[in-house]
Parts: structure tokens; C-alpha cells; sequence
């Protein structure tokens, strides 16, 4: 064998073996790469997973926000003076006497991120869901959503806020009718048990009721049509019952004045008597509820104070201090009336029709024309009343009130999450 076939023969062997080197490093390569690749799509994941848990815990803050709102709104979520429902009553029902709370049909509200800014929709309609009319922008980007519904749960007086949150947020965000969920999306679902707190618990005895003296003046009538959720009377005060010549009292229940009103010794006692007897709380922690606005009235307010405030969101009116209603205070209605707690006197000197529930420490009321009131009103103290002027009870209103008074609270440990939607 001649020098030149021993070296071409080494030059091959040399080339087989860089070859060989090249080919295991190229694989060494790719392995290492591999893992990274796996870190990145784990890390893209776990972006989308924690982006969809924020959408849903931003789905509870809202809803929360939401369940104090008496505002009226549309399909929207925005405020609407000629709709007829606020969000907690599109969604929740409160079973007077019982104090239960339930959800209302199946639909499910709920916001959409374009962006920019939160967009939102609150369908009626039972099994309707906020996605069906809410559209992402087609920007190539994932839009985060979240929907809410209500659900019932075993403690008495209590539901649950089930927020979904999913990006990119699409018809398939709830998920709640077996439909299929998109490998490449993340969901993440959480609970808040909220508590009722603060509504009406107890009828008042009469539609007009005090601890102290009650003075009926002319042209003033109480009228208590149905005798089936209250015990019939007119009027109950733990003081004396004056009736003035022209004053009337008029019961379903009791055909004479005498046996309409009754004069009760053992209903006495300051405002928080009253407050703990009807509502359950004393005024000092009504204030602290979401559903409350407190107004210091150094100051009698005046009917243009308390319709400022009142005009906001339809709250539950807290007054520390007097209070004076005239022709500028609201008047309340049946879907939304007024709820007005007076620490101090209550005066007023209007006309028109009224509709609510007042309790305040003392209530001095004078009719310019004809007046006339339905619900009920309550003195911690003394009552006079001057006509013409017609309290009538009625249950319609208070149950509104009662509702108007609620206030759904997060319960201690009752957020969860890392449950499978």
C-alpha cells in the first residue's frame, strides 16, 4: 500500500468521526433546547392562567360593587331611570319573613376587556350569558372576560358569587352546559359566600307606631287593609292614643276606632330599640352597611340635602341630626321607595303621595294639602300627625324597603379557589 492510500483512508476516518461529534452535539443542542421550549410554553401558560385569575377575582369585586347598587340598569350594566330592576334584584330574590335569599333564573352577567376599558352586559332572560352579546375587538389579541352567577347554598341566608374568569373570553367561558373548552384557553373559577345582613325582619305592629304618645289631628285617617301579615291595629304606641274630632282610623280586622288602635306600655325604648326590634342592627352599625348613606345634619337636612343624596343611588337615607321633608325631598314608589332612618327629629310639611318606610326618634308631620303615605312610620319618641294625610300600610312597599336594607357581606372563609370549572 503506497503512502497516498493510507492517508486518504486516515481523511475519511478523520471525517466520520467530526461528523459523528457534529451530529451528537446538534442533538445535544436540540435536547437543551427542548426543555427550554417546554419552560416557555409552561411560562406562556401559567401568563394566561394567572391572567384568567385576576379576570375572575376582578369578577367578584364587581359583583360585589354591583350587589349595592339600587340604581336601575340596563342590558348594559349602566345606570337606567326607565328600567325597573337594580343588578341584585335582576339576580336575587329576598324571601320576606324567612330572611332567605335566592338567585333569579340562570342568566349570568358579566364583562369583557377590550382593551381600553371593562364592557359590560346584565341579560334578563333565564339562561342568557353576558358573552352572547359582548364581542372582542379582532385585534389578533386575547381579551380577558368573566362571567358571574348566583348559586344557593345550605346556610340560611347566605348564596354564593361564582365568578369565571377565561382568556380569551368567548361564548365558552361558563362552561356550565357541558360545551367545549378550547385546549389553548385558560379558565379559573372562583366562590364568595356572602351573608344577609341588616333587612327587615319583623313587621312593624301598625302602619303607624310609636313608644311614646301618638296624636292623630283632623282630616288624618291610617288605614290597614289586610289583616293577614300584620295583627290589624292602625295604630300601636306605648303612650296614649289621641284621636283629634276628624281623625279616623280604619281596619279590615277591627270594626270599631277603639279596638283599631292599641295602647301598648311595653313598647318602649330609644331608636336602637327600634332599629334591633325591625331591622336587627342599632344604628351605629346600620351606617357601616354598603347600602347606607350616612348625612350629618348639624343642621335640619333639608328635602334638597336628601334628594341630592338619594338621587345618587337610591340608598337607605341614615340622618344624624333633624331632618325636614318638604315638596324637594324624594317621595320613594312602590319598585324603589324611600328608606329613611332619622337619629333626631323628623318634620315635615308637604303634600303628595309618599311611599317608604321612616323611623326616626320623634316625627312631627303637617300635611300642606292632600298627603297620603304607604308603608309604614315609626317614632322612637312622640308622634303627631296634622291632615290631610293618609297612612296606609301596605306590603308591597315594605317588602321593597326590606329589600332596600339587606346588605349581602363576604363571609369569613368563604372565598375558594383551585376548583375545577
Amino acid at each position: 500500500m503506497t503512502t497516498g492510500q493510507r492517508l486518504g483512508h486516515g481523511g475519511s476516518a478523520t471525517l466520520l468521526v467530526l461528523l459523528s461529534l457534529l451530529l451528537g452535539l446538534s442533538t445535544a443542542v436540540l435536547w437543551s433546547h427542548r426543555g427550554q421550549l417546554a419552560e416557555q410554553r409552561s411560562a406562556a401558560d401559567q401568563a394566561r392562567a394567572t391572567a384568567a385569575l385576576h379576570a375572575a377575582q376582578a369578577g367578584l369585586d364587581w359583583g360585589l360593587a354591583q350587589l349595592h347598587r339600587r340604581t336601575p340598569l340596563d342590558g348594559r350594566c349602566a345606570p337606567d331611570l326607565s328600567s325597573t330592576t337594580s343588578w341584585r334584584q335582576r339576580y336575587l330574590g329576598l324571601l320576606h319573613g324567612e330572611r332567605t335569599i335566592t338567585p333569579l333564573g340562570s342568566a349570568e352577567a358579566g364583562c369583557l376587556h377590550d382593551g381600553s376599558g371593562w364592557t359590560c352586559a346584565c341579560p334578563a332572560s333565564a339562561g342568557s350569558r353576558a358573552f352572547e352579546s359582548l364581542t372582542a375587538p379582532t385585534d389578533g389579541q386575547e381579551h380577558p372576560g368573566f362571567l358571574l352567577r348566583w348559586e344557593t347554598v345550605a346556610t340560611t341566608g347566605a348564596v354564593t358569587l361564582v365568578s369565571t374568569g377565561c382568556l380569551p373570553a368567548g361564548p365558552a367561558c361558563s362552561g356550565t352546559d357541558g360545551s367545549a373548552w378550547p385546549a389553548a384557553s385558560a379558565r379559573a373559577r372562583l366562590r364568595l359566600d356572602h351573608g344577609l345582613l341588616g333587612t327587615l325582619r319583623r313587621w312593624p305592629l301598625a302602619p303607624v307606631s310609636a313608644a311614646g304618645r301618638v296624636t292623630l289631628g283632623p282630616a288624618v285617617e291610617v288605614v290597614q287593609p289586610d289583616a293577614t301579615w300584620l295583627p290589624g291595629w292602625t295604630v300601636a304606641a306605648g303612650g296614649a292614643v289621641v284621636l283629634e274630632p276628624g281623625a279616623r282610623l280604619s281596619s279590615v280586622a277591627h270594626a270599631g276606632t277603639d279596638s283599631a288602635r292599641a295602647q301598648l306600655p311595653g313598647l318602649s325604648g330609644d331608636l336602637d330599640t327600634w332599629l334591633r326590634r325591625h331591622v336587627g342592627l342599632p344604628i351605629a352599625w346600620l351606617r357601616r352597611l354598603p347600602s347606607v348613606t350616612t348625612l350629618d345634619c348639624s343642621q335640619p337636612c333639608s328635602g334638597a340635602t336628601l334628594a341630592a343624596a338619594w338621587n345618587r343611588e337610591r340608598p337607605v337615607l341614615v340622618i344624624r341630626g333633624d331632618a325636614t321633608l318638604d315638596d324637594q325631598a324624594p317621595r320613594g314608589s312602590l319598585q324603589q321607595p324611600l328608606v329613611l332612618l332619622v337619629d333626631g327629629t323628623l318634620s315635615a310639611q308637604t303634600s303628595g303621595a309618599w311611599h317608604g318606610l321612616i323611623v326616626a326618634r320623634a316625627v312631627q308631620w303637617q300635611a300642606g294639602s292632600s298627603s297620603g303615605l304607604d308603608g309604614a312610620l315609626l317614632s322612637a319618641g312622640d308622634l303627631r300627625l296634622d291632615g290631610p294625610l293618609t297612612v296606609r300600610a301596605s306590603r308591597a312597599v315594605l317588602e321593597q324597603a326590606g329589600d332596600s336594607l339587606a346588605a349581602l357581606v363576604p363571609l369569613a372563609g368563604g372565598w375558594r379557589d383551585h376548583e375545577s370549572p
